[in-house]
């Protein structure tokens, strides 16, 4: 968003002519996109996507329709053309962290990996890293390893599902107020998927995880996922199905169906 369209949209959503920052909604509207690829890929949406600070949210919708790209606009982690037709309003205040499906380890120690992106020296607190890891289920032979002065390769002493979960792991360490998340819950068991989606849901609630600030204190957390899972789904607070075909729609929780999945 331009600097006019983003002041315009400050000034209606301020209150008695005085802006609330905690209140600002998340806010996609009339989405168009375009991959200047070999093959140009355009991607068109109709409809609004808007959610307040604070929620878990969550993107449903067959594979291919945009799910992915909707998450990288939200989290920053592509931009867009002047001329293209995209309008995402994302507080600028707001620090966000953006999760890619792949798990990136550089040769550094695991604690270094982990407090990775720490802005907060209690944030990155080695005992407060522990808790969030051992909150996410990942090993004690894993956890252990936190000690450790070694620089080793991890993404090749790791499995899959350490590596995955180390990944989520970190992005709450780092404690941003916007978390953009790429299928947090897949590839795991059911019991794994239990205790991601319970972290997710103390981030937003809570207002971080394993915070070290007065409640009072903290800015309002918000996640936003993408989620191929019905029941994850209809847990979460606001559920939005994307399609090319029908654009972005608001769905109740309670209506998630596997038909809306594929």
């Amino acid at each position: 968003m331009n600097i006019l369209r983003g002041k315009a949209f400050l000034q209606e959503n301020a209150a008695d002519g005085h802006l609330l920052p905690d209140e600002l909604p998340i806010y996609v509207t009339e989405l168009s996109f375009e991959y200047a690829t070999v093959l140009t890929k355009t991607l068109n949406f109709c409809g609004i996507m808007r959610f307040q600070q604070g929620s878990l949210v969550t993107i449903i919708g067959p594979m291919g329709q945009g799910k992915s790209t909707l998450l990288k606009l939200v989290g920053g982690s592509i931009l867009w053309r002047e001329s293209q037709d995209v309008k995402v309003f994302v507080p600028p205040h707001l620090r966000r962290v953006h999760v890619p499906p792949d798990c990136v380890l550089f040769d550094g120690t695991l604690l270094e990996n982990l407090t990775f992106g720490c802005v907060s020296p209690a944030d990155a607190d080695r005992s407060r890293v522990e808790r969030i890891c051992s909150k996410m289920g990942i090993g004690k032979n894993v956890i252990d390893m936190l000690d450790s002065t070694e620089k080793l390769t991890w993404r090749q002493m790791l499995s899959n599902t350490q590596r995955r979960l180390l990944n989520l792991a970190r992005a709450l360490i780092s404690n941003p107020e916007l978390l953009v998340i790429h299928s947090p819950m897949e590839a795991f068991t059911d019991t794994i998927q239990v205790q991601v989606l319970a972290l997710l849901r103390e981030f937003t609630n809570h207002k971080g995880v394993e915070s070290h600030s007065e409640f009072e204190l903290r800015r309002p957390r918000t996640c936003f996922i993408s989620c191929n899972h019905v029941q994850n789904a209809r847990l979460c607070d606001k559920v939005f199905h994307v399609c090319v075909t029908s654009g972005i729609k608001e769905i109740p929780a309670a209506e998630v169906s596997h038909e809306l999945l594929t």
